[in-house]
């Protein structure tokens, strides 16, 4: 989720937060104001999906930043045009997944310590959030195209029950400043994963083209244990993807020009290259150039 702050620094912040502070019971709620008061809504109408409240309990431990990360979703869901079900559906999920945020921050203020390994999962939920609302976007676009005849399933896909990684990879990992040498894809059963998946979404007698949209940066250990593939891991992720589905090309979206042809802070004379090789890539991005992910061009 775009603008300022971005979601993933929230929720960073929100791990130390919950670290740095001690554990209170939850408030008590407000009596709310009587129904035969004049201020108050019709009991008997009830409130738009589009108007919903935040949900107290989001603020019960004073969890700023989760206040914040739920407002924001809820404002970008609000102002897509989506369909009442639509908006209803998503702000459900929002909740749910705000939830289990607030749960794991609640383990972190007991303990009063935040490992690298918890702010990694709190991390991965910006993911979630954006490709749930995009998956939705996509999906009302679709029915409303008379043109496509309905015949593409837009499918949400957490990759976190997909790609899986070498758990002595991650273990090694958390240990080495050289995070991205030791993320070691397992194919064969990130292969079998997607494969399953794909098969759930047989439509017979007529079978539709499917989109997929699929959540980058996260994944999981042989455990299920959810992990990240590290910095620019969503580069990452289309390519491991990419290779699953057997693709004829990755196309990378980013908010840069392309590759330069030196690093733009330090020469301000730096082009964009309108052409590189393969070798090429590979070495810009083994020796520091942030466009591409070291490990897609492996």
């Amino acid at each position: 989720m775009g603008g300022s702050p971005k979601t993933t620094d929230l929720l960073l912040d929100l791990v130390k937060e919950a670290a740095a502070t001690a554990l209170t019971p939850p408030s008590t709620p407000s009596t709310p104001t009587s129904p035969s008061s004049s201020s108050s809504p019709n009991p008997n109408r009830p409130p738009s999906p589009l108007q919903l409240p935040l949900v107290n309990h989001y603020s019960r431990y004073h969890y700023k930043n989760l206040n914040e990360v739920y407002q924001k979703h809820i404002t970008c869901i609000n102002s897509l045009n989506l369909s009442v079900q639509t908006v209803a559906s998503l702000t459900s999920t929002i909740s749910l997944l705000c939830d289990e945020i607030s749960d794991i921050l609640k383990t972190v203020q007991i303990l009063k310590w935040a490992p690298a390994k918890i702010a990694e999962i709190v991390s991965g939920f910006g993911e979630i959030f954006s490709a749930h609302i995009f998956a939705a976007v996509m999906s009302c676009n679709n029915s409303t195209d008379n043109n496509n005849n309905d015949n593409v399933d837009v499918i949400f896909v957490d990759a976190r029950k997909v790609i899986e990684v070498e758990e002595v990879a991650v273990l090694k990992a958390s240990k080495d400043s050289q995070d991205n040498d030791f993320q070691k894809i397992l194919f064969p059963q990130s292969q079998l994963k997607l494969d399953s998946l794909l098969l759930e979404h047989e439509h017979a007698p007529k079978p539709k083209r499917k989109l997929l949209v699929i959540t980058g940066y996260i994944a999981s250990t042989s455990s299920s244990i959810p992990t990240t593939l590290k910095r620019d891991g969503s580069d990452y992720s289309a390519t491991i993807i990419a290779r699953l589905l057997s693709a004829k090309s990755v196309t990378i979206w980013t908010d840069v020009s392309g590759i330069m042809s030196c690093d733009p802070r330090r020469v301000p004379s730096a082009k964009v290259l309108s052409e590189v090789s393969f070798n090429e890539a590979m070495e810009l991005s083994y020796f520091g150039a942030k466009v591409l992910h070291p490990k897609c061009v492996q």
